[in-house]
Protein backbone atom coordinates (compact mmCIF):
# COMPACT_ATOMS: atom_id res chain seq x y z
CA UNK A 1 0.00 0.00 0.00
CA UNK A 2 1.40 3.45 -1.10
CA UNK A 3 1.68 5.33 1.93
CA UNK A 4 1.62 9.59 1.78
CA UNK A 5 5.17 10.93 0.77
CA UNK A 6 6.86 13.46 3.18
CA UNK A 7 8.34 16.14 1.86
CA UNK A 8 11.07 18.17 4.07
CA UNK A 9 13.10 20.95 4.09
CA UNK A 10 17.08 20.23 4.70
CA UNK A 11 16.43 22.68 7.99
CA UNK A 12 13.49 20.46 9.57
CA UNK A 13 15.55 17.26 8.96
CA UNK A 14 18.75 18.77 10.59
CA UNK A 15 21.02 17.12 8.24
CA UNK A 16 24.37 18.60 6.84
CA UNK A 17 24.95 19.42 3.22
CA UNK A 18 27.97 17.75 1.32
CA UNK A 19 28.83 16.79 -2.32
CA UNK A 20 31.90 14.74 -2.40
CA UNK A 21 31.85 11.88 -3.75
CA UNK A 22 31.97 7.91 -2.04
CA UNK A 23 32.32 7.74 1.33
CA UNK A 24 30.78 11.00 2.07
CA UNK A 25 29.89 10.73 5.89
CA UNK A 26 28.51 13.54 7.55
CA UNK A 27 29.78 14.74 11.36
CA UNK A 28 30.97 12.95 13.96
CA UNK A 29 29.68 9.38 14.25
CA UNK A 30 28.53 7.64 17.77
CA UNK A 31 30.67 4.71 18.76
CA UNK A 32 28.30 2.18 19.81
CA UNK A 33 26.66 1.53 23.43
CA UNK A 34 24.53 -1.00 25.12
CA UNK A 35 24.09 0.97 28.30
CA UNK A 36 23.80 4.21 29.92
CA UNK A 37 21.27 7.03 29.60
CA UNK A 38 23.60 9.73 28.36
CA UNK A 39 25.35 8.19 25.83
CA UNK A 40 23.73 6.86 22.17
CA UNK A 41 23.54 3.22 21.77
CA UNK A 42 23.18 2.25 17.68
CA UNK A 43 20.52 -0.42 16.47
CA UNK A 44 21.46 -1.54 12.71
CA UNK A 45 18.51 -2.20 10.23
CA UNK A 46 20.17 -4.07 7.77
CA UNK A 47 18.48 -4.09 3.86
CA UNK A 48 17.24 -7.85 4.20
CA UNK A 49 15.04 -6.15 6.79
CA UNK A 50 13.10 -4.47 4.45
CA UNK A 51 10.39 -5.81 2.95
CA UNK A 52 7.60 -4.42 0.13
CA UNK A 53 4.95 -3.50 1.16
CA UNK A 54 2.50 -5.87 -1.49
CA UNK A 55 3.58 -8.95 -2.05
CA UNK A 56 3.60 -9.02 -5.69
CA UNK A 57 6.78 -6.25 -5.66
CA UNK A 58 10.19 -7.76 -6.46
CA UNK A 59 12.88 -6.93 -4.92
CA UNK A 60 16.77 -7.04 -6.62
CA UNK A 61 20.01 -7.18 -4.07
CA UNK A 62 22.65 -7.08 -6.92
CA UNK A 63 22.40 -3.66 -8.57
CA UNK A 64 25.91 -2.59 -7.70
CA UNK A 65 28.31 -5.05 -7.58
CA UNK A 66 29.88 -5.77 -4.74
CA UNK A 67 27.63 -3.69 -2.37
CA UNK A 68 24.80 -5.55 -0.52
CA UNK A 69 21.92 -2.86 -1.53
CA UNK A 70 18.01 -3.31 -2.28
CA UNK A 71 15.38 -1.99 -4.30
CA UNK A 72 12.02 -2.58 -5.87
CA UNK A 73 11.75 -3.81 -9.67
CA UNK A 74 8.34 -3.16 -10.31
CA UNK A 75 7.19 -0.73 -7.69
CA UNK A 76 8.27 3.49 -7.54
CA UNK A 77 7.97 5.13 -4.41
CA UNK A 78 7.09 3.68 -1.24
CA UNK A 79 7.95 0.38 -1.57
CA UNK A 80 9.49 -1.25 0.96
CA UNK A 81 9.35 -0.88 4.66
CA UNK A 82 11.21 -2.31 7.96
CA UNK A 83 9.81 -2.32 11.50
CA UNK A 84 12.85 -2.00 13.78
CA UNK A 85 13.38 -3.73 17.33
CA UNK A 86 14.09 -0.82 19.34
CA UNK A 87 14.21 -1.31 23.21
CA UNK A 88 10.42 -0.42 24.75
CA UNK A 89 11.04 2.74 26.44
CA UNK A 90 13.88 3.75 24.22
CA UNK A 91 14.25 7.49 23.15
CA UNK A 92 14.73 7.83 19.40
CA UNK A 93 17.50 10.37 18.83
CA UNK A 94 18.82 9.86 15.17
CA UNK A 95 19.13 8.24 11.91
CA UNK A 96 21.86 7.38 9.40
CA UNK A 97 21.08 6.15 5.95
CA UNK A 98 23.61 4.45 3.35
CA UNK A 99 22.37 5.46 -0.03
CA UNK A 100 23.21 3.87 -3.35
CA UNK A 101 22.37 6.18 -6.13
CA UNK A 102 23.75 7.07 -9.61
CA UNK A 103 20.21 8.12 -11.18
CA UNK A 104 21.04 11.46 -12.62
CA UNK A 105 17.85 12.71 -13.06
CA UNK A 106 17.13 15.68 -9.74
CA UNK A 107 13.41 14.90 -9.69
CA UNK A 108 13.66 10.95 -8.56
CA UNK A 109 13.81 10.98 -4.84
CA UNK A 110 15.84 8.45 -2.81
CA UNK A 111 15.01 7.78 0.52
CA UNK A 112 13.81 6.89 3.71
CA UNK A 113 11.19 8.43 6.49
CA UNK A 114 9.73 7.90 9.81
CA UNK A 115 6.51 6.48 10.08
CA UNK A 116 4.28 5.22 13.74
CA UNK A 117 1.81 2.88 14.42
CA UNK A 118 -0.39 1.06 16.88
CA UNK A 119 1.10 -2.29 17.81
CA UNK A 120 -1.11 -4.24 15.47
CA UNK A 121 0.32 -2.27 12.21
CA UNK A 122 -3.02 0.43 12.47
CA UNK A 123 -3.16 3.69 12.59
CA UNK A 124 0.16 4.55 10.54
CA UNK A 125 1.13 8.11 10.90
CA UNK A 126 4.22 9.99 9.24
CA UNK A 127 6.13 11.52 11.72
CA UNK A 128 7.64 14.37 9.63
CA UNK A 129 11.34 13.44 9.24
CA UNK A 130 13.29 11.45 6.89
CA UNK A 131 16.67 11.05 5.17
CA UNK A 132 17.66 11.72 1.56
CA UNK A 133 19.76 11.30 -1.05
CA UNK A 134 21.68 14.39 -2.36
CA UNK A 135 24.14 13.15 -4.70
CA UNK A 136 24.41 10.26 -7.73
CA UNK A 137 27.72 8.91 -7.27
CA UNK A 138 27.23 5.64 -6.93
CA UNK A 139 27.81 4.00 -2.91
CA UNK A 140 29.01 5.09 -0.42
CA UNK A 141 26.85 8.41 0.31
CA UNK A 142 26.08 8.67 3.98
CA UNK A 143 22.64 11.01 5.42
CA UNK A 144 22.29 11.89 9.22
CA UNK A 145 19.37 13.72 10.84
CA UNK A 146 19.60 14.81 14.47
CA UNK A 147 15.69 13.13 15.69
CA UNK A 148 16.07 14.52 18.89
CA UNK A 149 13.48 16.80 18.29
CA UNK A 150 10.93 14.38 18.14
CA UNK A 151 11.11 13.05 21.52
CA UNK A 152 10.11 9.61 20.12
CA UNK A 153 9.83 6.92 22.57
CA UNK A 154 9.37 3.14 21.65
CA UNK A 155 6.34 2.22 23.36
CA UNK A 156 5.17 -0.92 21.15
CA UNK A 157 1.26 -0.80 23.11
CA UNK A 158 0.77 2.11 20.62
CA UNK A 159 4.21 3.80 19.50
CA UNK A 160 5.51 1.23 16.70
CA UNK A 161 8.62 2.42 14.42
CA UNK A 162 8.25 1.85 10.99
CA UNK A 163 11.01 2.83 8.43
CA UNK A 164 9.57 3.46 5.04
CA UNK A 165 11.95 4.11 1.52
CA UNK A 166 11.39 6.24 -1.16
CA UNK A 167 12.89 4.85 -4.23
CA UNK A 168 11.52 6.30 -7.60
CA UNK A 169 13.62 4.34 -10.20
CA UNK A 170 12.67 0.98 -10.99
CA UNK A 171 16.22 0.18 -12.84
CA UNK A 172 18.53 -0.32 -10.03
CA UNK A 173 20.28 2.79 -10.43
CA UNK A 174 18.65 4.07 -6.73
CA UNK A 175 18.91 1.57 -3.68
CA UNK A 176 19.00 1.49 -0.06
CA UNK A 177 22.11 -0.23 1.84
CA UNK A 178 21.28 0.35 5.32
CA UNK A 179 19.94 2.22 8.40
CA UNK A 180 21.85 2.90 11.47
CA UNK A 181 19.04 4.38 14.24
CA UNK A 182 20.52 6.22 17.51
CA UNK A 183 18.84 5.85 20.69
CA UNK A 184 19.12 5.98 24.52
CA UNK A 185 17.88 4.24 27.13
CA UNK A 186 15.66 5.48 30.29
CA UNK A 187 14.45 5.30 33.13
CA UNK A 188 10.98 4.90 33.69
CA UNK A 189 9.04 7.90 34.18
CA UNK A 190 7.99 8.80 37.98
CA UNK A 191 4.47 7.56 39.40
CA UNK A 192 2.11 10.54 40.41
CA UNK A 193 2.18 9.08 44.27
CA UNK A 194 5.14 7.47 46.11
CA UNK A 195 5.16 4.00 47.45
CA UNK A 196 7.50 4.62 50.46
CA UNK A 197 6.72 6.93 53.04
CA UNK A 198 9.94 8.41 53.43
CA UNK A 199 10.46 8.89 50.13
CA UNK A 200 8.19 11.86 48.29
CA UNK A 201 8.26 13.07 45.25
CA UNK A 202 10.44 15.96 45.60
CA UNK A 203 13.46 13.50 46.53
CA UNK A 204 15.50 13.49 44.01
CA UNK A 205 16.31 10.15 44.07
CA UNK A 206 12.21 9.61 43.96
CA UNK A 207 12.09 8.13 40.41
CA UNK A 208 15.30 6.04 40.59
CA UNK A 209 13.85 4.18 43.39
CA UNK A 210 10.39 3.84 41.96
CA UNK A 211 11.56 2.38 38.81
CA UNK A 212 13.70 -0.18 41.59
CA UNK A 213 10.65 -1.25 43.28
CA UNK A 214 8.54 -1.29 39.65
CA UNK A 215 11.14 -3.54 38.39
CA UNK A 216 11.06 -6.05 41.40
CA UNK A 217 14.82 -4.91 42.12
CA UNK A 218 13.78 -4.14 45.70
CA UNK A 219 11.02 -4.08 48.19
CA UNK A 220 12.19 -1.27 50.02
CA UNK A 221 13.47 -1.76 54.01
CA UNK A 222 9.66 -2.90 55.36
CA UNK A 223 7.16 -1.00 57.17
CA UNK A 224 6.35 0.62 53.88
CA UNK A 225 9.92 2.66 53.87
CA UNK A 226 12.73 2.46 51.55
CA UNK A 227 15.45 3.50 53.93
CA UNK A 228 17.36 5.82 51.65
CA UNK A 229 20.01 6.80 53.91
CA UNK A 230 20.73 3.51 55.35
CA UNK A 231 23.67 1.55 54.37
CA UNK A 232 24.25 -1.14 51.86
CA UNK A 233 25.13 -4.80 52.57
CA UNK A 234 27.14 -6.65 50.46
CA UNK A 235 24.35 -9.35 50.18
CA UNK A 236 21.87 -6.55 49.45
CA UNK A 237 24.07 -5.25 46.70
CA UNK A 238 24.19 -9.06 45.55
CA UNK A 239 20.27 -9.15 45.47
CA UNK A 240 20.10 -5.37 43.45
CA UNK A 241 22.82 -6.43 41.09
CA UNK A 242 21.49 -10.04 40.54
CA UNK A 243 17.84 -9.05 40.23
CA UNK A 244 18.71 -6.09 37.98
CA UNK A 245 20.45 -8.24 35.39
CA UNK A 246 18.07 -11.64 35.41
CA UNK A 247 21.49 -13.31 36.45
CA UNK A 248 21.82 -17.29 36.23
CA UNK A 249 23.67 -20.14 35.51
CA UNK A 250 23.20 -23.86 34.16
Amino acid sequence: MKRPRVLLGLSALLAFGLSTPARAEEGPRARPKTYGTSQDSIYHVPVTEFVPTNGGYTTDDTAFPGTLSRYTMNCGGYCLEAVPRLPNGALLTGIEVYFCNSNPNPAYTLGVELYTSWYDGENITPLSAGVYSQTQNGCGEIRIADLSGLNYQVNYYNNQLILGTVIDAQDGSQAISGVNLFYRLQVSPAPPTPDFGDVPTSNPQFQFIEALYASGITAGCGGGNYCPNNPLTRGQMAVFLAKALGLQWP
